[in-house]
């Protein structure tokens, strides 16, 4: 195969048109001339996007979807330890199952 990497901050589109797979591994890496600010309003818009329930206007909703965005970012660290003291998880976020 053909190993390809690209700038994805510039508006783009890309398509497979073979019959093959193709996989994308996909990372984010801040531009280091971005502030702190400038990187915290990038975060919301990407958690936005994997969590629209920060939009609502139901502050219940909104809550539960601050909550569980906190999650996500603990996710390293949230499960309970197995017998070898190596961590277990036990979160999924909805549409994610456990592995």
């Amino acid at each position: 195969g053909e190993v390809m990497a690209f700038d994805t901050s510039i508006m783009h589109s890309a398509v497979n048109e073979s019959d093959e797979v193709r996989y994308i591994l996909m990372f984010r890496i801040w531009h280091p001339d971005l502030t702190q600010a400038e990187r915290d309003a990038i975060q919301f818009v990407y958690d936005c996007l994997e969590m629209p329930e920060l939009l609502s206007e139901d502050a219940g909703t909104r809550w539960m979807a601050e909550e569980r965005v906190k999650m996500a970012r603990l996710f390293p660290d949230v499960g309970e330890s197995t017998s070898n003291g190596s961590k277990k998880s036990g979160f999924a976020v909805e549409g994610r199952g456990k592995k």
